[in-house]
């Protein structure tokens, strides 16, 4: 049994699609639990999101709508115009920390509400967890905010503080090399990713989270750049993409890349 848990934004424009890349996975429906979680306060998105969950219950193993009104719609706006980055990401943590704690299985993919999942979702994400030490697994996906595909590598960088003759260290996130086939990664997103819950339960409380003690230069971080991290340097786990695995990101238009 798998999980498929994806947070609503209510972003009608991906709607259609999105169930549509969910509906082709391959992998027996009667063995999926679906958990929508949504903090939108649109009304017409949640009437379409109910309507389209009463259409397709029967077909998987549960489907379950959260509705999370304490917490404030979340936007991607302004991260764009390069504000409030922290209270975005401790937000998006906080929604992913609520539904983990109503996942029942130990298998859970993440699939986000603008992406188009490819029919090998499941099946090829679960290929990697064939290797040794595997604790993170995700696609790759065409993405809105330029050529990359959200994955990148990890090196490590010693620095000199200002005022301070103690040398530190900073983790970089750079371009992957080779891109192709199953290749280990340093840091993913939650586009596309397959995790476990008996892995992540290991992680320290919250599981998905901001840290600022963290430094990190060349990407944009969030909860999921954070749970990279700590498998890496915490449960000293690998962390993989399958490329083969490849999603569609819609962008704000509807168009697919």
């Amino acid at each position: 049994m798998i999980t498929i848990v994806t947070l609503m934004a209510g972003r009608l424009y991906s709607f259609l699609a999105f169930f549509w890349g969910l509906e082709i996975i391959d992998f027996p429906k009667n063995r999926i639990h679906l958990l929508f979680m949504t903090n939108s306060q649109d009304e017409t998105f949640k009437h379409f999101l109910k309507e389209k969950v009463e259409m397709i219950r029967k077909d998987y193993a549960s489907v379950r709508i959260v509705e999370l009104k304490d917490i404030p719609p979340t936007s991607n706006s302004f991260i764009e115009r390069g504000e409030h980055s922290q209270e975005h990401a401790e937000m998006i943590g906080d929604l992913y920390n609520r539904a983990y704690k109503l996942i029942e299985t130990d298998w859970f993919l993440f699939l986000e509400d603008d992406v188009v999942a490819p029919s090998n979702a499941i099946k090829g994400l679960m290929k990697c967890y064939e290797e040794d030490n595997v604790g993170y697994a995700c696609g790759t996906q065409m993405n809105r905010h330029g050529p990359g595909l959200f994955i990148w590598n990890l090196r490590i960088k010693s620095v000199f503080p200002d005022e301070d003759a103690c040398r530190e260290k900073q983790y970089y996130a750079c371009e992957l090399r080779n891109p192709y086939g199953m290749r280990d990664i340093g840091l993913g997103h939650f586009g596309i990713t397959l995790l476990r819950k008996t892995v992540c339960d290991k992680l320290p409380q919250p599981i998905f989270k901001w840290r600022s003690d963290l430094a990190i230069a060349g990407a944009l971080v969030g909860c999921d750049m954070v749970l990279c991290l700590e498998l890496d340097y915490i449960l000293k786990m690998r962390r993989l993409c399958n490329f083969d695995v490849r999603a569609l990101h819609m962008d704000s238009k509807g168009i697919v890349h």
